[in-house]
């Protein structure tokens, strides 16, 4: 974006003049609007939704918004066009948002800036690794939110050479109190690359999790489920309680370990069936704060 009086824009900046569509976002506990600029085609979901309605996944949104005290801070990985990132902010978090594409990265610095974010919101227009170089990141055409870093490319879809950093390399310390991952099957890399992020240490506050558990979207993106699965066994039942975020029938429900292998390999959530859904991950301490959250069935 330019800077007072003109200036030039940068080489890989996107313009989103022409591109998008308002909309108006009024959210419990937020005293003011929240204005958002969207895309005005080839998103059928994100953008379709808070055009539409003024919302998106509303009963993960109530979570997150309950969890969340004012000065926290909040690393959203897999910003999109800056749906958390907004709330985050407006209730009082500094949010670090990390958004790979170049398009989906205007759009958040626009509603950032539009909303009057800027001194509590650090964009970073770079893709999240286990090492920092470059990849591919393969782009669907009609769900901006669903763009993959890819080992491979298909030949079918556009694609794009995206920065990579890891999580660590970008926090410089800095623990979040809340972290977000939904990368289309990126997050095995992203846990890998940022364990000062989330990784129990003794007299350290551990930090919320919100993790997108989608074993198809893991393979496609060269993980597997298994080592998300080993990863997050270092936290469930010994740091954190690990719930499964049920966004239609606004409820969480109690995952073992052994729950979450069992719906890695059978029904819905298997490779072949291509399911996904969201974690809720609570540091021990917190519980009692989801509790009226819990589905006792």
């Amino acid at each position: 974006m330019s800077g007072k009086g003109g200036g030039s824009r940068p080489a890989n900046a996107t313009t989103t003049e022409g591109m998008t569509r308002p909309a108006t976002v009024t959210w419990p506990g937020i005293d003011t609007e929240l204005h958002f600029s969207v895309h005005a085609d080839n998103d059928r979901h994100v953008s379709e939704r808070i055009a539409s309605e003024g919302v998106w996944e509303p009963f993960e949104t109530q979570l997150i918004c309950h969890l969340l005290r004012p000065g926290d801070l909040v690393a959203d990985c897999g910003a999109n066009l800056g749906w958390y990132t907004l709330i985050a902010a407006a209730l009082g978090a500094t949010v670090v948002a990390f958004e790979p594409l170049p398009k989906n990265a205007a759009l958040l610095r626009v509603n950032v800036t539009r909303n009057g974010f800027d001194a509590v919101v650090e964009v970073n227009q770079i893709g999240l690794g286990a090492i920092e170089g470059t990849a591919m990141l393969e782009l669907s055409a009609v769900n901006q939110g669903d763009h993959r870093v890819v080992p491979v490319a298909s030949g079918r879809k556009e694609i794009v050479e995206i920065a990579v950093r890891t999580l660590d390399s970008v926090l410089a310390g800095r623990r979040p109190s809340l972290l977000k991952l939904d990368t289309q099957g990126s997050e095995v890399a992203i846990l890998r690359g940022g364990r000062s992020a989330w990784a129990p240490v003794a007299g350290v506050a551990d930090p919320v999790i919100v993790i997108e558990f989608w074993p198809y979207g893991l393979e496609q993106c060269g993980a597997s489920v298994d080592d998300l699965l080993d990863l997050l066994e270092e936290l469930v039942d010994i740091t954190h309680r690990c719930f499964e975020i049920h966004e239609w029938r606004t409820a969480i429900t109690l995952l073992s370990p052994g729950d979450l292998r069992r719906m890695a390999s059978e029904g819905g959530y298997s490779p072949t069936m291509k399911g996904f859904t969201n974690l809720l991950l609570v540091p021990l301490g917190r519980v009692d704060e989801v509790a009226e959250y819990v589905d006792p069935n």
